[in-house]
């Protein structure tokens, strides 16, 4: 999280009556802010491990950027004593903020695969990582259909019932583009479905939660966020897609529309049915009570005690801190104007309605092992508050001395959104393993758990134990070509791989996507640990992208499928459509041209912009079939420009030159002369960049010599303008401080514009070419951490100062390094805090049941 000191990043530990913070338990944790976390057994070795992304460097509020290098994501493995980082695990994931993370087992091979969304220095990602028992591995063909997105919120769980976890994902894919995709696995992929995510609202600063509220055995579905307007929708699983029964009071429903916030289920009145709580942008904090009658939520009303209503990067969760059978509440989040917030409210509902601890499952045990494929079942539990179609369930399956080896039982909550309190299995009663760490021989024990809808969980079930004999394994297949997402224009494809076991191969088949998914070709040879080769002709294929697996049995009956890979059939070079500026343009409306096109290809490693028969610009991997816009500050003359693009498999293309004649006259300037006459003539263009205060990545302008910037910081208007341009450094003119100051090539300043305390302003030398300087603006807010002594690039003007500090802060300025300096800043800091403080907080809505019982400073941003 972020508070006014920085980031940070801390652990409290519950001794029965406080949580404590703990040293040691977080000792080892980077400070991050706008991050995620989940706890879960990632190693199987029964205790809960950290997942944590966020922005380590920068991001310090909405709209600032994280700067290089200040990306991360981190696994931290649970000792028992604290938490250690591991770079065995963490090497392969790619780091990220202003995201999500979801840990289940995708594959269902029994431990907890890793699901990602966020911003990264690549762009916006989505990515699939799974476990192989010592690391995360990224994975293209599970990951390959899934839309990328930061400012977003993935969720986890069986929403068609056949026993695998389907995937949730909203968030920001790309300038007012806005998505909620739902996901559905089929054993090796996840696929986009068009009729789940029919009639969903796209939104991103998103969260979502998942669970089933009105008892039918399926899980139902709630999301906050924003497009055009804030929004709050729930639905529920009607078996064949997500059926809206509530939606925001602008829409015609009863909701608070919220967003940059957090939802949580839970049975707050110990009625056996789920309740929901949002906090939220623009300000709400809400519940709402689940009615069975009317299969509908009513805002909670009935509690005297209200809840602070929080805001943007807010979270609630529920949970029996003090163990007393009944949920409690924790808020943390921005409190407008009296900065981040952390409290908790516990429940008192037990005094009236207590909540009894369900049972586990006692009868109906089952377990089958075929092919290579596990597959264990149990009863129902039961509860006195929660209908048996309601509850959920844990699994554990292990050995002697780890009873979590397999699978394990062990599991934990995340942020962002708000998950994991359902168990592992959740609603599933039934599970069918494959690619499982068995041995021939060994005796491995299982039990569940049973979960009720206040989140209490029963004792184990009876254990249930099994041994396997014979021949268990699967034939093992390497595959040695084609390579995955191999690119080719070939219409004869050759298959080669290698299939070995401990007893005989019976056979093995090529299956693939050409025509539609279908076994291709098999070979009965019956040969162990030899190469099989297939041949493919795919010339009366179209050019796309083809997937492929290999399948593989053995005399045991033991069979696996390789997992799916792709094939790119790619025939053509790219094709390079130039859109604008038309042939022959003469240009009269500024000096900045913006140049498109367009190419078609199945994908492209680069394309180049080429002005004057010179290569000006080369972007990398872009995006295809796609309008593309390249923007060029330029003089007046005339110019020739074209594109070059090249493919994955090398093959160029030009598209054919254009010409324009820039002729751009500019305004006279009011500053350059007065009272109606004459001025410099001194030729240079004004950008107009505006207010850029809600630009995250700030604004990018190119400068020659006595060209200038005006913006607007905090409703202040401003000018920048270029004094001196050299080879590697730059000197410019904040005309309205006055403040001259020098930069080098990759130099950063900072600013204090409209406050002595912070810093609102960041200016970065980008680059130096042809005379002009490449200069990108950007709001910020970053505490001063110490006073400065007055100089020429203090932008404090004495006068201004002195009607801020006090006499003895001017003293301690004076004298600079003084050590006291820090204390003096510390207590005037204080101060002005405690003024922001004495404003009317608003009145929260809800909740009879809950009493107050920490109020402290922390955040969730």
């Amino acid at each position: 999280g972020y508070l006014s000191g920085g980031h940070f990043a801390k652990i409290y530990l519950n001794n029965g009556s406080t949580f404590t913070e703990s040293s040691s338990w977080q000792f080892n944790l980077t400070r991050v802010n706008y991050g995620s976390h989940n706890l879960g057994d990632i190693d199987n070795d029964g205790d809960l491990d950290l997942v944590m992304s966020g922005c380590s460097d920068g991001g310090g509020s909405i709209n600032s950027a994280c700067n290089d290098g200040g990306y991360r994501t981190y696994i931290y493995l649970n000792n028992g004593s604290t938490f250690t980082e591991s770079s065995s695990w963490q090497d392969n994931l790619t780091k990220s903020w202003k995201g999500s993370h979801s840990l289940g087992d995708i594959d269902n091979d029994g431990d907890l695969d890793l699901v990602m969304s966020g911003s990264s220095q690549i762009g916006k990602i989505a990515k699939i990582y799974i476990n192989n028992g010592t690391s995360f591995i990224e994975n293209q063909t599970w990951q390959e259909n899934l839309s990328t997105a930061h400012e977003s919120a993935i969720g986890l769980a069986d929403i068609d019932r056949d026993g695998k976890l389907d995937l949730a994902l909203c968030g920001d894919h790309g300038t007012s583009y806005e998505v909620t995709r739902i996901y559905i696995n089929n054993g090796t992929s996840l696929i986009e479905n068009s009729t789940w995510q029919a009639g969903l609202v796209a939104v991103d600063w998103c969260s979502l939660v998942l669970g089933d509220f009105d008892n039918d055995n399926d899980m139902d579905f709630s999301l906050i966020g924003h497009n055009t307007l804030d929004n709050h929708r729930i639905y529920r699983n009607n078996r064949s897609g997500f059926e809206l029964i509530d939606l925001e009071v602008v829409n015609g429903g009863s909701l608070a529309g919220i967003y940059s916030g957090s939802l949580t289920f839970g049975d707050y009145d110990n009625d056996g049915y789920l309740d929901l709580t949002t906090n939220g942008l623009e300000g709400y904090t809400t519940t709402y009570r689940y009615n069975p009658a009317g299969n509908n939520f009513t805002s909670y009303s009935e509690d005297v005690e209200d809840l602070v209503n929080l805001e943007r990067g807010s979270t609630a969760v529920w949970s029996d801190i003090d163990n007393d059978t009944d949920l409690d509440l924790m808020l943390t989040g921005y409190l407008q104007p009296i900065d981040n917030q952390a409290k908790i409210y516990l429940n008192n509902r037990s005094l009236s309605k207590p909540n009894y601890q369900p049972q586990p499952p006692n009868s109906s045990f089952a377990i089958t092992y075929q092919g290579g494929l596990l597959t264990l079942s149990w009863g129902n539990g039961s509860d006195n508050e929660t209908p048996t179609a309601g509850i959920y369930y844990n699994l554990r399956i292990g050995v002697s001395g780890n009873k979590n080896y397999i699978i394990s039982g062990a599991y934990g909550g995340s942020s962002n959104p708000t998950a994991g309190y359902f168990g592992n299995m959740m609603q599933r009663k039934s599970i069918t393993l494959s690619n499982i760490r068995l041995q021939n021989g060994t005796t491995y024990f299982w039990s569940v758990q049973t979960i009720d809808t206040g989140l209490m969980k029963s004792a184990w079930s009876e254990e249930q134990n099994f041994t396997l004999g014979g021949d268990i394994y699967a034939p093992v297949i390497t595959i040695n070509f084609p390579a995955d997402a191999n690119y080719t224009s070939f219409s004869n494809i050759t298959f080669n791989v290698n299939v070995s076991d401990n007893v005989n191969v019976t056979n093995v088949s090529l299956y693939g996507s050409w025509g539609n998914w279908h076994r291709n070709q098999t070979n009965s040879s019956g040969i162990n640990g030899t190469e099989y080769i297939f041949q493919v002709n795919l010339s009366a294929y179209s050019e796309g992208t083809y997937i492929w697996a290999i399948h593989a049995c053995d005399t045991s009956g033991n069979c696996i499928f390789s997992g799916n890979r792709t094939m790119i059939r790619d025939l053509n070079a790219p094709v390079i459509s130039l859109e604008s500026p038309e042939n022959s343009t003469t240009w009269t409306a500024n000096n900045t041209i913006v140049f498109r096109f367009n190419m078609t290809d199945l994908a492209v490693v680069n394309c180049s912009f080429i002005l004057n028969s010179t290569i000006n610009y080369t972007f990398s991997s872009p995006a295809v079939n796609t309008t593309l816009n390249y923007t060029l500050p330029l003089e007046n003359g005339y110019y020739n420009w074209s594109v070059n693009c090249t493919d994955n498999l090398m093959r160029q293309n030009s598209s054919g030159a254009r010409n324009l004649t820039l002729n751009y006259q500019t305004p006279a300037d009011s500053s350059s002369g007065g009272g109606g006459g004459g001025g410099s003539g001194a030729y240079f263009i004004t950008h107009n960049a505006g207010n850029i205060d809600n630009k995250a990545n700030g604004i990018n302008r190119e400068l020659k010599k006595e060209d200038r910037i005006k913006f607007n910081v905090s409703q202040e208007a401003h000018v920048l303008l270029a004094k001196l341009i050299t080879a590697g450094s730059a000197s410019f003119e904040l005309n309205s401080t006055p403040l001259i100051f020098t930069l080098l090539v990759g130099e950063t300043k900072k600013l204090n514009l409209t406050s002595y305390l912070a810093y609102d302003l960041a200016v970065t030398l980008n680059k130096i070419a042809d005379n002009r300087a490449n200069v990108t603006l950007r709001s910020i807010t970053e505490l001063i951490s110490r006073p400065e002594e007055k100089t020429e690039e203090n932008i404090i003007s004495t006068e201004d100062s002195k009607s801020l500090q006090s006499e003895k802060q001017e003293e301690i300025v004076a004298q600079g390094k003084s050590s006291n300096s820090k204390y003096y800043l510390i207590i005037f800091s204080i101060l002005a805090g405690l003024a922001a403080t004495i404003l009317l907080v608003k009145r929260a809505k809800n909740r009879k049941d809950l009493t107050q019982n920490t109020e402290a400073s922390s955040s969730y941003r």
